[in-house]
């Protein structure tokens, strides 16, 4: 109850009504919307060029199953930031109670305090994406399957896993994480036969939970790679990436008048980390957790994306955290230091660097943000309406944002081939943003005058459209 209350101010604290342009948020919410009208889900009215990579054609469909019920009334921001502070509360607290079971009760509520309020999340839980809710069934997973023993509990953790697979895909590592921690352990303990019948309720509900979604929503989620080769330079290059990603997660508000105690917290994260890594790998090398952060890590850094900030290695925070306490604890035992309340304080005076940029986080929350939340672009979707422009094929930056708010077709273009685009992707109309659109594609979009006529522009937006051509 008491870290509940704790956690609580996660309602009131940086709950936003607007939206950026980052338009991630937008493909989750059109299918998120496809499902609550009952329609198909992968009809998004987003055109995929091959000259501009974005992501898969569909994004995995767990997160907009869980957001449907918030947009079948329209698009709310401030109730789908308040979902996404709902969910944080739940991951947070099954993250102290995983704690809770290895540390006391003290050390577990100061990590979870630390991690909840961290600024870098405080900014992160408003963007309308799966990472949090992802992460909140991860935490549960880990949970059920350090302490179930029950068929029944065996198969919730199927389910679970079934349906965290559709909402990012590494959740495959979870699957394969389970079976292998059982195996080896089974293995080891010569009780394999005596345990089948748990290995069959787990695949058999993992497998009818996934294909069972598959099957009723359907979509093509699957990142078209661009080929990259993997080699010891991309995994060297990506696994210092994410280290110094994690770092960054702990420093990310540069705060001149105590800068150093963030620096500093960052680099005893880190290398406590590692240590007490080191030590769990001596311990037990098999345990679920040293498997599931071995195959999450190894994921990541052979993964021609995984160079995504600290989204990819956040869901696993609480487990880095586990072993951070285990080398700062053996730390201060070796050192024949009992310093529960020199901790305590430490604890709080990393946490009094939060006050200033989470005060500037939540005040910036009343300020209008550059999106689809603006006048200017409710101007432009007016006169589109008024000049009956519906169903035709347009060109734009963050093309999935606008899909989300119009009934036309809409592609991104790219820098090197606009012109080609232009004609490639038979346009209509061709839409500039003042600070979305580069300068390139603006220049181009306003010499080409043989092709492209204005037709509108405000503060923000400029439209074209396509002057038709025949041909002889």
């Amino acid at each position: 109850m008491l870290v509940v209350a704790l956690l609580l101010p996660h309602l009131f604290l940086n709950i936003r009504h607007t939206q950026d342009w980052g338009d991630d948020f937008a493909m989750y919410l059109i299918e998120a919307k496809n499902i609550a009208e009952h329609k198909p889900v992968g009809e998004t009215r987003h055109v995929s060029n091959p000259n501009v990579m974005l992501g898969p054609i569909n994004y995995p469909i767990g997160y907009p199953l869980l957001i449907s019920p918030l947009v079948k009334n329209g698009i709310d921001y401030y109730k789908l930031n308040l979902l996404q502070s709902v969910f944080l509360i739940v991951t947070l607290f099954f993250g102290f109670l995983f704690l809770r079971n290895y540390f006391s009760r003290t050390a577990s509520i100061l990590m979870t305090l630390i991690l909840a309020y961290n600024p870098s999340l405080m900014g992160f839980k408003i963007e309308v994406i799966s990472d949090i809710a992802f992460w909140m069934f991860l935490n549960i997973i880990i949970l059920l399957v350090l302490k179930n023993r029950s068929i029944l509990g065996i198969i919730l953790l199927a389910v679970l896993t079934g349906f965290s697979i559709h909402i990012r895909s590494i959740g495959y590592v979870l699957a394969l994480g389970t079976i292998l921690f059982w195996l080896i352990n089974d293995l080891r303990n010569k009780t394999l036969s005596t345990e089948i019948k748990k290995y069959t309720s787990y695949i058999v509900t993992l497998l009818i939970v996934f294909f069972g979604i598959k099957i009723l929503y359907p979509v093509n989620s699957d990142y078209p790679f661009s080929g990259n080769r993997i080699t010891i330079d991309n995994i060297a290059s990506q696994l210092s990436y994410n280290v110094a990603t994690l770092g960054e997660y702990f420093k990310y508000y540069r705060v001149e008048d105590y800068y150093f105690i963030p620096l500093i917290f960052a680099a005893f994260f880190i290398s406590f980390l590692l240590l007490g890594f080191a030590l769990e790998l001596k311990r037990n090398a098999f345990s679920f957790l040293n498997i599931l952060t071995v195959l999450s890590v190894g994921i990541v850094i052979v993964y021609p994306f995984g160079d995504a900030g600290y989204r990819l290695i956040l869901p696993l925070i609480f487990v880095f955290s586990y072993y951070f306490i285990i080398g700062f604890g053996q730390t201060l035992t070796k050192l024949e230091l009992r310093g529960k309340t020199v901790v305590v304080i430490g604890a709080f005076i990393y946490m009094a660097t939060y006050i200033k940029p989470n005060a500037e986080i939540h005040e910036n929350g009343f300020k209008p943000v550059d999106g689809p939340v603006t006048i200017e672009f409710a101007q432009l979707l007016n006169f589109m309406n008024k000049n009956n422009i519906k169903h035709k094929m347009i060109g734009v930056d963050k093309s999935r944002a606008l899909a989300l708010y119009s009934d036309n077709k809409f592609a991104s273009l790219s820098d090197s081939c606009f012109a080609k685009d232009i004609t490639d992707l038979k346009l209509n109309y061709v839409i500039t943003h003042y600070s979305q659109t580069s300068d390139l594609k603006k220049q181009l979009a306003d010499a080409d005058t043989a092709r492209l006529k204005s037709i509108y522009n405000n503060a923000a937006f400029k439209m074209y459209e396509v002057r038709k051509t025949s041909n002889h």
